[in-house]
């Protein structure tokens, strides 16, 4: 470890300090990586093999243990360990090695009687887990499989054993079935499976009902709390029928062997494979001697060869066929060879001729060939080409067969290729995709409706014919051909409040079915009184006007909601008149106020529209403004001694009269200037002086005026009060 030169000479009183103040340190900057091959050696050489699971128990009960616990446990070694990290040249091996030993003596026997259980005690010295870097340098961790309260001295005790946790059946075929659950276990308070809960904490079993595969994991508890789990999975699994397929490649299955000397052997290989489920038994036979197959039978997947051996046969064109049978089908191959005649010429050869590529859409495939020995080579259709070894691209609009013919002077071969033409299938397709109409809130009785596109993205005719699930859903057109719009109509007379769903289905010759989603709620019809102006206040302000005369205003009231509203409009007040008084919906109101019988002033009034959809009520306010009263009429004198005069009084306005002389000896009417004498009050119709009228004034002429805050009204009747006296 760099930084650390201490010699072996240095006494040991000299060196013990250092080196335990390295443990120390080593044990306090520990890291989480833990090397198992110290442990797993050290546990094995003091009692039996300790398996994966549990040494990663005890890695974990490492991570829960503070700096100082870990230092604290350390202790008891630290003399041990510092001489190993005093030696040097080390490598790891020899570091676990030396390690090893160390544990060996600091475990006591009670250690070792319990380390079967992963059990170790205080009294234990501690266990450690050496982690070997480059050169001396060490980590030391202490190990323990619980947290020690270093001030207790009675430990805590170790986790349940679980001898075993096991299903049977753990394999259920089908969709569903039933397995049992067992288990025997040791030093448990308290055992609870998942998804089952609670059982017996020792020894036990319990049914339970699976319909899919479920992993079931059993916990076992004591009263320090410290636990252990297992686990066990049950496999649900619906095997369904078992069909094998045979399938060979290549396919067709065709070789053609070219010339072959008599004598000579010669082989190809073809595949065979199950395309489909289960086992795929086959076997292979053929009628002809000079046919030879290996392997002739086999299971599922394999290889085969097929050799020609030509002894014995006869020159000239040789055709035979292999068969292969099995359990998922049968299939023939075709086998030919030319056994060439040493004293003839031999027939061209065609090794091979092809199209690549033999199925496509309307468009280019290109013809390729080797042939050997012919003088000349035609492609009916083409004409001749080249003679050993080409290719020719042609364009093909429908299903072609070409023929290729090789000739020389011994005669003529021939072979053939087909190329289709594919035509893509119609493809259906929807816009908006997905299909999904929501026709929010409506209300009983409407009607409205949606569209859509239909269209072929692929390629041929396109047919479609759409149907639906709900009285209420109308679809038009409901058929047609390639591209088309679709409209789509919920009509709900007759459908009470609620929500509402249906599904229109498109069906085609273009792929699997297309669905649609129709939606909509219907609300309570509720209506709702509107009236306007909103707010409405009725103000009538009338000034000096007949109070004979009627006055009015209007508004309007309307439905606003859903349904139909009935109102009825009343008031208190007399001089109110409303015109209607009742009504259906919309309608414009008349509000009248008479002024007959009223004096003047301000008055107040209410009317009260009282309906299915709400209420209101709209203040009336009147102001009557005061007028001039009408003038007196009839004046007249009533008696000359004392002097009196009497009048009519016309108006119900006047605050009181005022009563005017004037004078002349010739006409009253001639009387410019009029002095007012005197004024009698409300109501009052009769005037006198104290003397006669020949005493008041001589030729003097009289009037009256009633009078209120406005004015004063015009002149009453003119009489003469005392003529020349």
């Amino acid at each position: 470890m760099g930084g650390c030169n201490i010699t072996t000479e240095q006494s040991r009183n000299d060196v013990n300090p250092h080196i335990k103040k390295l443990s120390k340190e080593i044990a306090e900057k520990y890291i989480y990586e833990l090397v198992k091959e110290a442990t797993k050696r050290a546990i094995e050489d003091q009692a039996e093999k300790i398996d994966e699971k549990k040494i990663q128990k005890l890695q974990q009960k490492i991570t829960e243990l503070s700096d100082d616990q870990k230092t604290n446990l350390f202790k008891g070694s630290e003399d041990e360990i510092s001489k190993i990290i005093h030696q040097k040249d080390l490598n790891s091996e020899k570091i676990i090695e030396k390690i090893n030993t160390t544990f060996k003596k600091t475990l006591d026997l009670n250690a070792r009687s319990l380390l079967p259980r992963i059990i170790l005690p205080i009294s234990t010295k501690s266990l450690l887990i050496i982690i070997a870097v480059t050169g001396v340098a060490i980590f030391a961790i202490p190990l323990v499989d619980y947290i020690i309260n270093p001030d207790d001295p009675q430990p805590l005790l170790s986790p349940p054993t679980i001898h075993y946790f096991i299903a049977e059946p753990e394999f259920i075929t089908g969709t569903q079935g039933i397995t049992e659950l067992s288990w025997e276990i040791s030093d448990a308070t308290s055992i609870t499976i998942d998804e089952i809960g609670p059982v017996e904490p020792s020894t036990g079993s319990i049914e339970t009902e699976i319909s899919e595969t479920t992993t079931f994991t059993l916990t076992a508890t004591n009263e320090a709390g410290l636990s252990d789990d297992e686990s066990v999975t049950v496999t649900v699994e619906d095997i369904e029928d078992q069909s094998p397929e045979l399938s060979i490649d290549p396919d067709p299955l065709s070789f053609n062997f070219d010339t072959m000397n008599e004598g000579d052997t010669d082989s190809r290989i073809f595949s065979i494979s199950n395309a489909g489920s289960g086992t795929l038994e086959w076997s292979i036979t053929s009628i002809h001697p000079w046919i030879e197959v290996s392997p002739n039978t086999g299971t599922d997947s394999g290889t085969v060869s097929i050799i020609v051996n030509s002894a014995g046969m006869d020159p000239g064109r040789h055709n035979g066929r292999i068969t292969v049978e099995s359990n998922g089908g049968n299939e023939t191959g075709r086998i030919s060879v030319y056994i060439s005649d040493p004293g003839q010429i031999e027939e061209p050869v065609i090794h091979y001729f092809r199209a690549n590529p033999e199925h496509v859409e309307e468009g280019q495939t290109t013809l390729s060939w080797e042939i050997s020995g012919a003088t000349s080579v035609t492609i009916d259709g083409i004409g001749p080409v080249e003679a050993s070894m080409g290719s020719i691209q042609r364009q093909i609009s429908q299903n072609t067969t070409f023929t290729i013919r090789a000739t020389n002077d011994a005669g003529t071969s021939d072979d053939e290729v087909t190329v289709t033409i594919e035509v893509p299938p119609p493809e259906l397709s929807i816009n908006p995709d997905p299909l999904d109409f929501n026709f929010g809130t409506m209300v009983e009785g409407n009607i409205d409706d949606r569209t859509f596109s239909i269209s072929n993205t692929g390629s041929g005719t396109l047919g479609w014919d759409i149907s639906n699930n709900q009285p209420w859903i109308t679809v038009s057109p409901t058929s047609g051909i390639n591209s088309g719009e679709v409209i789509v109509t919920v009509n709900t007379a007759q459908l009470g409040p609620g929500d509402y769903s249906g599904t229109i289905t498109i069906r085609s010759n273009g792929g699997e079915p297309e669905q649609g989603s129709i939606r909509f709620t219907i609300k309570e019809m509720s209506p709702i009184l509107s009236v306007n102006p909103d707010p409405l206040v009725l103000n009538f302000n009338i000034g000096p006007i007949n109070l004979n005369d009627a006055f009015f205003d209007t508004f309007d009231i309307s439905n606003i909601g859903d349904g139909t509203l009935e109102w009825k409009i009343s008031t208190k007040q007399d001089w109110i008149n409303v015109d209607p008084s009742e009504g259906i919906n919309s309608e414009e109101v008349t509000i009248r106020v008479k002024t007959a019988n009223l004096d003047a002033g301000s008055y107040d009034g209410e009317i009260f529209i009282d309906s299915n959809g709400g209420k209101k009520y709209i203040p009336v306010s009147l102001i009557i403004e005061s007028s001039i009263p009408d003038a007196p009429s009839r004046l007249n004198k009533f008696d000359d001694y004392p002097c009196e005069i009497k009048w009519m009084d016309n108006s119900d306005n006047e605050d009181g009269f005022n009563i005017y002389i004037g004078y002349s000896c010739v006409s009253c009417d001639e009387i410019s200037e009029w002095k007012q004498v005197a004024s009698v009050g409300k109501g009052v119709t009769d005037y006198s002086w104290s003397e006669s009228c020949c005493s008041v004034a001589e030729c003097s002429c009289v009037m009256v005026r009633a009078y209120n805050e406005i004015g004063e009204s015009s002149n009453s009747n003119l009489i003469i009060l005392a003529p020349l006296c």
